[in-house]
């Protein structure tokens, strides 16, 4: 009879969320809280969901997964409260805008698909196009990635200020979310000239609208950017050593061949941090200046 009340109980509880599997010493602890930049946070749970719970078993504490909208958010919760987050997931940009105010440590980078751990950037024009260099994009349309992207947008910018390119000599700057509808818009018509990158290229299997060929086939490229470090793991300064070891045990090693981890991440691994080549970007970084205007809240293309 006991044994039955209690897994009518047990059940009971679960149903409207008032327990949990978890041992009931990890209940009373602090989650360890994950973030990240992004506006969908449906995607940031899928994504972040696996390293979660690996990271949850051996810190033995439930970890909560959570994203902000821009750097800007995530250190109006940093400086309210130091201990709001403890590992931070973050492009090489945005770890730092966010590093020059808040103190973070990284730990441990992204190996992309290519197992490399930076991202280059590649401007693409028609193959028939006249343009055969970065000069020549004088009064033509640009796309870049997303604003404030590494590896799309401001690493175009280090390579036009490197070429003596005034980005205010491109007729136009629009942004594109992804590789491949910039890649379309180019080949449309509606741009003369777009940046994508070189993992995109040597993995893609994206084909012409009539599946003829794949889209890099009718295209040149003209240009190629430094080197970016690829995505950052950083944690706060309010986690202690023993702990950030953990983590950065669980990210380099733990889930090293772990696919469903990783797929996620578009990553084959995360290494340790090469801390001489993030400083040494974000002077880089400080040096971009005359930004091309933001994109309006309607983007007719």
């Amino acid at each position: 009879m006991r044994i039955t009340k209690a897994i009518a109980l047990l059940s009971v509880c679960m149903f409207i969320g008032g327990c949990t599997v978890r041992p009931f010493e990890d209940i009373k602890k602090t989650p360890f809280s994950i973030t990240t930049v992004s506006s969908n946070y449906f995607n940031v749970m899928l994504q972040f969901n696996a390293i979660g719970d690996e990271l949850s078993k051996t810190l033995k504490r439930s970890v909560r997964i959570l994203c902000d909208w821009d750097v800007r958010s995530i250190k109006v919760h940093l400086r309210n409260r130091k201990d709001y987050y403890q590992l931070l997931y973050l492009s090489p940009v945005e770890f730092c805008q966010l590093n020059k105010d808040i103190p973070l440590t990284p730990i441990a980078m992204k190996k992309n698909l290519l197992g490399k751990t930076s991202e280059v950037g590649l401007i693409v024009v028609p193959k028939n196009s006249p343009i055969k260099k970065i000069s020549d994009l004088k009064g033509k349309g640009f796309v870049f990635g997303p604003y404030g992207d590494a590896y799309r947008f401001y690493n175009v910018l280090m390579l036009f200020k490197a070429s003596k390119f005034p980005v205010a000599e491109l007729k136009d700057a629009s942004y594109s979310e992804d590789d491949v509808s910039a890649v379309r818009r180019v080949l449309l018509g509606w741009a003369d000239a777009a940046v994508v990158t070189e993992t995109w290229w040597q993995t893609t299997s994206d084909k012409t609208l009539d599946l003829s060929k794949l889209l890099k086939d009718e295209l040149r490229i003209i240009g190629k950017t430094k080197p970016v470090p690829e995505y950052v793991w950083a944690v706060t300064e309010t986690v202690d050593a023993k702990v950030r070891d953990k983590v950065a045990k669980v990210l380099t090693k733990t889930i090293s061949h772990k696919n469903n981890v990783l797929a996620g991440f578009k990553a084959k691994g995360f290494v340790p941090v090469e801390e001489k080549t993030l400083a040494s970007y974000c002077k880089e970084l400080q040096r971009v200046k005359n930004l091309p205007p933001k994109p309006g809240i309607l983007q007719l293309r």
